[in-house]
């Protein structure tokens, strides 16, 4: 079976690190957005399978369950809002616990400012994010790492259990500065040759994000 770890970091190649990126801020405003989808996350689960999403890397088997049991079924107008929530769920996860930070989540649209005024058109109650477009592209960003992923984008993967023809929610696959490319792609490949149904899963993104950082972050304390 081909290998799926180098493929993460295919064309993640960057001029310089991102550590030293000037637009690449903490976007702090962003937070109650991603929150709003997070916490939908959190309610869509629970009514789903009947548990709590507490934030943390242990309820990420539990999100897996929800896509492969439920995601599917949904009607194709709401994909794009369960994207956004699970990648929003996924992302809060990665920066409780691994130390990231959400960058470059552009503002809501609204019917102020150019949005349709039915925001709430799937009747779910959290804003649409088929009419608010620019939900797309958001980052995190990891301190003392060059480090960069998208977490919609690798939610829209695990959601259609396939990688997208069109990166249109940003490159699934992790960015890092070229100096850390083989660190990564060593410890990638530590974990081993990955399932074709174990790369679209939530836990295992995660043990990869981990075992990145791991490298990284050890790399920059022996400097």
């Amino acid at each position: 079976m081909e290998p799926r770890v180098i493929q993460w970091l295919q064309g993640s190649e960057w001029a310089r690190s991102t550590a030293m990126e000037p637009t690449l801020t903490p976007d702090d405003a962003a937070n109650p957005l991603v929150t709003t989808y997070a916490q939908a996350c959190g309610r869509f689960v629970q009514q789903a399978v009947g548990v709590a999403l507490d934030g943390t890397g242990d309820t990420l088997p539990i999100l897996d369950h929800y896509v492969e049991q439920f995601a599917g079924t949904r009607a194709s107008h709401l994909e794009v809002l369960t994207v956004a929530m699970c990648g929003a769920y996924f992302g809060e996860v990665v920066c409780r616990e691994l130390g990231g930070e959400w960058v470059d989540v552009e503002p809501m649209l609204t019917p102020e400012n150019g949005a349709s005024d039915k925001e709430d058109a799937n009747g779910t109650g959290v804003p649409d994010p088929v009419v608010v477009e620019s939900v797309p592209k958001w980052k995190l960003v990891f301190p003392g790492t060059s480090l960069v992923f998208h977490p919609l984008a690798v939610a829209e993967e695990i959601v259609r259990n396939e990688s997208p023809s069109v990166d249109a929610l940003g490159p699934s696959h992790f960015q890092l500065h070229a100096s850390d490319r083989a660190l990564a792609e060593k410890a990638l490949a530590d974990l081993g040759e990955v399932r074709e149904e174990d790369y679209y899963r939530f836990t295992t993104r995660y043990e990869a994000i981990t075992e990145v950082l791991v490298v990284l972050r050890k790399q920059v304390a022996r400097a």
